[in-house]
């Protein structure tokens, strides 16, 4: 097999364009090292000394990409925002405020919920600077990912002794890849509690009819009563059945019977009857479960072509809230209602008397979010896991890009 001897004329210039394109990806010296061991044995070229690969080579690349990196932060940032940036790392509260973003929570109670929505509060203004730098410093996700793991390998002591545009550089990735990760946490928590909710609802409204069922009541005495009739040995067997009717009409009447069979025998009717438990079960637990989501939903952005009603609903639901008006005091026809279904609607309002069940209309929101958020029917704006698969697609494809170098 013929080579090329190596000729540090031609191949080293070669060598350090790719490194400074493979730098976007990783800035470790052993991956670059890696990478162009490998294209010299693939084109057959003869493999150089350590001093020219780290002197001549790598290290110049990471010098160029560092340069570049912090010319492109200092051109691209503005003094307030990079203040607001480096402000993580001042001890302003009990903790530094880079410790807490450091933190995930640890389960999905209420103080969790309140604790992650809060640090969304304080990140949101930084991951606005955070997106749009980012794409500008043409950086792959494995480049990002390794930045952004600094910040949680350092503390905060060591992050404070940084040169300030490494600073800068680290913590708007750590920003970015936190942001995201939090609208994953959020998502997540959201669709626990929706479904804990649901659960518990079911649980009640059970309970709720069997003690309807085993309650004591005029008309349940007098259908068993009625029953009685064909095991009771005192009943005459031999006289006219008029007769029997006779004496059911006496406590019974026909009118009545009429209506207990239609009742009875009515599928939709025996439907309604036990939905109406369902309903009731979510007013009793309403106070429970409303405010953590309530929390979430106010956070959360949707996007996806379908489900647009319920989409709607989600945008009127988080307008009204954010802006902090009782859902009690919302117009009847102001309420969006075209996602809700029709088996349902007439648990939730009534159109004739224009009354609504606020309570009602949040649960079967939340639910149905929380069901096509699940099923990647709905996309929550800004995840990782939750997002749209293009999205993916994207960052999978700039990948590829670094990669084919």
């Amino acid at each position: 097999m013929k080579m090329t001897l190596f000729n540090p004329s031609n191949h080293i210039p070669l060598l350090l364009e790719k490194s400074k394109s493979l730098c976007r990806i990783s800035n470790e010296p052993l991956f670059l090292f890696r990478r162009l061991f490998d294209f010299l044995k693939n084109n057959k070229i003869t493999i150089p000394g350590y001093t020219t690969f780290q002197e001549q080579i790598i290290s110049r690349a990471l010098g160029h990409e560092k340069e570049r990196l912090y010319l492109t932060i200092t051109s691209n940032m503005q003094p307030l925002e990079r203040e607001l940036l480096l402000s993580l790392l001042e001890e302003s509260e009990p903790f530094y405020a880079i410790t807490c973003l450091k933190k995930h929570p640890k389960n999905f109670r209420l103080s969790a919920v309140s604790k992650e929505v809060s640090n969304f509060e304080r990140l949101l203004p930084l991951y606005q600077i955070s997106d749009r730098v980012f794409p500008i410093l043409n950086l792959s996700k494995t480049a990002l990912d390794y930045y952004a793991s600094l910040v949680e390998h350092y503390t905060v002591q060591g992050l404070n002794r940084l040169d300030e545009n490494q600073s800068c550089l680290w913590l708007l990735c750590f920003v970015y890849k936190r942001y995201r990760l939090m609208m994953d946490n959020l998502a997540t928590m959201l669709i626990y509690s929706s479904n804990k909710y649901k659960t518990e609802v079911e649980e009640k409204a059970q309970e709720l009819l069997v003690a309807d069922l085993l309650k004591p009541g005029d008309q349940n005495w007098k259908i068993a009563k009625a029953l009685r009739f064909y095991n009771d040995s005192s009943v005459d067997d031999t006289q006219a059945f008029c007769k029997i009717k006779k004496q059911v009409h006496n406590f019974l009447p026909p009118d009545k019977i009429d209506q207990i069979v239609l009742t009875l025998g009515n599928e939709t009717t025996q439907r309604d009857y036990r939905n109406q438990f369902h309903w009731l079960a979510v007013d009793a637990l309403a106070a429970t479960y409303t405010q953590p989501l309530r929390l979430l939903i106010k956070v959360l952005t949707l996007n996806g072509d379908q489900h647009v009603e319920l989409q709607n609903a989600h945008i009127f639901l988080k307008n009204t809230l954010n802006n902090g008006i009782p859902l009690s005091q919302v117009k009847f026809y102001k309420f969006p209602k075209e996602f809700i279904s029709s088996t349902s609607k007439k648990f939730i309002y009534d159109e004739t008397d224009k009354i609504i069940h606020p309570s009602r209309c949040e649960y079967d929101c939340y639910h149905r979010i929380a069901l096509l958020i699940n099923k990647s029917a709905l996309y929550v704006t800004n995840s990782t896991r939750y997002n749209v698969i293009v999205n993916l697609t994207r960052v999978r494809q700039n990948e590829a890009d670094f990669l084919s170098i």
